[in-house]
């Protein structure tokens, strides 16, 4: 049985599709999903609405959920990083301030300013998110072949370069030059 932590599990649409493709894919019976957020109501709204679909369907599956990342990935197999932070708000503002300054992009979050306003705030909790990863697993972290890393925190042409470089980096100390000047 394999444990699936969803980290960022709160959002009602995207947690929805992604955990109905999850729980009718095979090779994934009898895992295990534990939805991690920072907030407890959509975490509750979305267990139960899991919980109903496996009770349904007959799925050999179970879901918990936690507002604690260490507990959501401790032991996990897969991680599935799917953050939006700063919600809707923040996505506005992606789109807004550049097209106040001449600006016009289409939705605004992958590239070009918008995309790189979305990458400065999902860049820090992703690093957050593999240091914890090593913290509770030494030596696992975000390259292990047991478990397995997948940043999907927005569009992959932004955040997977950025959540990769980020989680590759989280704990290795920083470089310095051996240049003598």
């Amino acid at each position: 049985m394999a444990k699936v932590a969803l980290i960022g599990a709160g959002s009602i649409v995207f947690t929805k599709t992604l955990m109905n493709d999850l729980l009718n894919t095979p090779a994934l019976a009898g895992s295990h999903y534990c939805l991690m957020s920072r907030t407890m109501p959509k975490l509750e709204r979305m267990e139960g609405f899991l919980n109903r679909v496996i009770d349904a369907n007959g799925l050999d599956a179970t879901v918990s959920r936690t507002l604690d990342l260490e507990e959501a990935v401790t032991d996990a197999d897969y991680v599935i990083v799917m953050i939006q932070v700063g919600g809707m708000d923040a996505f506005g503002v992606d789109y807004e301030v550049p097209l106040k300054y001449g600006v016009d992009q289409c939705i605004g979050d992958t590239l070009g300013p918008g995309g790189i306003f979305r990458a400065l705030r999902t860049i820090p909790p992703v690093v957050d998110i593999a240091q914890t990863m090593e913290r509770v697993a030494p030596g696992l972290g975000c390259s292990t072949t047991r478990t397995r890393w997948h940043p999907s925190a927005g569009p992959s042409a932004r955040n997977r370069p950025s959540s990769s470089w980020a989680s590759a980096t989280a704990s290795r100390p920083p470089r310095t030059s051996s240049r003598v000047t």
